[in-house]
């Protein structure tokens, strides 16, 4: 995939008509992991035991080669960290644990502008790759449910999950003040799996496959 990007990318530049690169990022509205509690015997959900603790932003670099007609392509390379805390407690056992992973997304778009002397609303839509690496610490199982204090976490072992893709669509403005290029965007991801997966007698968990981010595009216009 990301060879065929580079590919990608060599050929729009060979026909570019201009070529802008900059930074994009701003703020996550969806949460990045999804909790569903599990039910007891009598129908009420039990207690939810899972507390995520990612960050709000998104930052990365971009490049942006303008073609014809209003086309270009965007190419992106979007940081997130995600995280979130657990407990597992049944009958006399109880365990927590903890949970960090970096995101790292590719979105590779193309984008349609309409041709107004300093408003440009724009359209986009492609697919973004992504990979999820990080870290997972837990206490372990305690033989007594809760414990009179919580055992500390133990140490800390590598995540292990298969890259995912995602369908983006999204639009926005894009203000140009001389070489600057200003753009406040609405982006949506549809990812077609959901890496992270995990259960515990209290429930389960799993990534969200709904994405909506918040950005704005800050490039300079070299050519």
């Amino acid at each position: 995939m990301r060879y065929l990007i580079v590919v990608f990318l060599t050929c729009c530049a060979c026909a570019a008509q201009s070529i802008s690169v900059g930074a994009i990022g701003g703020g996550r509205l969806t949460d990045d992991v999804l909790f569903f509690p599990s039910f007891g015997s009598n129908g009420v959900s039990v207690e939810p035991a899972f507390r995520l603790e990612s960050r709000f932003y998104d930052v990365g670099p971009m490049i942006e080669i303008g073609l014809t007609h209003g086309f270009a392509v965007e190419f992106d390379a979007v940081y997130h960290r995600q995280g979130f805390f657990y407990t597992f407690a049944h009958d006399t056992l109880y365990s927590t644990g903890r949970e960090r992973d970096n995101s790292w997304e590719f979105p590779l778009l193309l984008k349609y502008k309409l041709r107004f002397s300093a408003l440009k609303p724009f359209v986009e839509a492609g697919v973004a790759p992504r990979t999820i690496s990080g870290r997972v610490a837990g206490t372990g199982q305690v033989s007594l449910n809760p414990p009179a204090t919580t055992p500390p976490l133990g140490p800390s072992f590598p995540t292990s999950y298969s890259p995912s893709v995602g369908f983006v669509a999204g639009g926005g403005l894009q203000f140009n003040l001389g070489h600057l290029r200003l753009a406040p965007q609405v982006r949506y991801t549809r990812w077609a799996t959901a890496p992270v997966v995990g259960g515990f007698y209290v429930g389960s968990y799993y990534s969200n496959q709904n994405q909506l981010d918040v950005l704005v595009g800050i490039s300079w216009k070299v050519k």
